[in-house]
């Protein structure tokens, strides 16, 4: 599966940087907890970009200069639950505890590269919370940065 992750340019100079997982652990997303390293991504740039501009609020004047990175990881080292198997809040506006736990145990069990997990912001979208810890992590086979333009009349 092809995974994009956006991120601004002044934070992910390399692919190193923007797949260290650094942001997540200091600051928790859904699917984690503070202190565990996770790097969030979309199957698509498209969903990548509607997932960063769900944390932009409010909407800058003017977006910050920006990357955004791709990377192919085998679907046999994407762990991919049962929608049923979910936390009953996986999807809700406000992030839980019981979201974060259930990535945070994910994470730390290195079953597998990346969660694959449906969006919470668009229908029929995909992302993947990726362990950049995990032994088999194609870091070398990341692709970018490549810049990335925000359309202006999003200002």
């Amino acid at each position: 599966m092809k995974l994009y992750r956006i991120a601004r340019a002044d934070r992910a100079t390399t692919a190193l940087a923007a797949f260290s997982g650094d942001g997540a652990a200091k600051y928790p997303g859904r699917w984690n907890r503070k202190g565990v390293r996770a790097v969030y991504c979309s199957d698509t740039l498209a969903g990548a970009c509607l997932e960063t501009l769900v944390h932009l609020r409010p909407l800058p004047r003017v977006f910050p200069p920006s990357v955004y990175y791709e990377v192919e990881i085998n679907d046999a080292l994407l762990e991919k639950p049962d929608l049923l198997a979910l936390p009953a809040s996986w999807n809700a506006a406000v992030v839980t505890n019981e979201t974060r736990d259930f990535g945070t145990q994910f994470l730390t069990s290195t079953r597998a590269v990346g969660l694959l997990i449906p969006t919470a912001v668009i229908p029929l979208g995909w992302s993947v919370v990726v362990n950049p810890c995990h032994r088999k992590f194609p870091i070398d086979d990341v692709k970018g940065p490549i810049p990335f333009y925000y359309d202006p009349r999003l200002e």
